[in-house]
């Protein structure tokens, strides 16, 4: 049973990735560049809700990846390592405190999200805290 909350973010989450889809050519190249600035408005809504959504999106948009918890692993490192805003990276951020799992290009933007002082503190330590503790585990999921 979905909440109307849910409800909603699955409809936003559609609009946002049908209207990337008809911009395909700039979305891919933007992606082939490295940015994954076209996915922040995602980061809006929880990753259980995205990733349903995400994967067909990807074969629309002719985008190769594993997974979308794969791609969604690279929005978060991109959105840490590169952004230089303290918004995004608070969203990015929240989407590993909901359980995206975090790799080692996660792992590596949180390295240099705590060196940099684009991000707030708060955020910096949350981000690390998670990465800290996943690394404790042997790099195992979060």
């Amino acid at each position: 049973c979905y909440t109307a909350c849910e409800v909603t973010a699955e409809a936003a989450i559609r609009e946002h990735l049908t209207g990337l889809a008809e911009q395909r050519g700039r979305v891919v190249a933007d992606v082939e560049r490295g940015s994954y600035v076209p996915f922040w408005l995602l980061l809006y809504h929880p990753p259980e809700v995205v990733r349903p959504r995400l994967g067909r999106a990807l074969d629309d948009l002719r985008l190769q990846c594993d997974s979308a918890d794969d791609f969604m692993q690279q929005i978060v490192a991109f959105t840490l390592g590169d952004s230089g805003s303290p918004h995004w990276s608070d969203l990015a951020v929240g989407w590993l405190e909901a359980g995206l799992p975090i790799d080692e290009r996660v792992a590596a933007a949180v390295d240099r999200l705590v060196e940099r002082e684009g991000a707030t503190q708060a955020v910096r330590h949350r981000a690390f805290r998670l990465v800290a503790r996943w690394r404790k585990r042997g790099a195992g999921a979060v």
